[in-house]
């Protein structure tokens, strides 16, 4: 990817590949998912990659990949402004459905 390429290999790098893909014409979900995924193997992965990659998996209905992503988010930013939310999330999401 030129973005991860441009910025060099990390966490971060490839959440914003991600997030290009998933909002560019020419991107899609699959490769949005896919950069969230790669990046989330790094320590420097933001905490907005957990959140967005979670709530992705929710809606494609992968309910225990969405629980780890919002667990890693939230370990990440406990405080945060919608921590509250995804706590409910987490409290109503099946345990299985992969």
């Amino acid at each position: 990817d030129e973005h991860v390429a441009s910025e060099g290999e990390g966490g971060r790098s490839h959440w914003l590949a991600g997030e290009i893909a998933r909002h560019s014409r020419t991107g899609s979900r699959a490769q949005a998912l896919a950069g969230y995924e790669r990046g989330a193997t790094f320590p420097d992965a933001p905490a907005s990659l957990f959140l967005t990659q979670g709530l992705l998996l929710r809606e494609d209905r992968q309910h225990e990949a969405a629980r780890r992503a919002f667990g890693r988010y939230l370990e990440l930013e406990p405080d945060a402004a919608d921590a509250a939310f995804i706590r409910l999330y987490l409290g109503n999401e099946p345990a299985t459905g992969e």
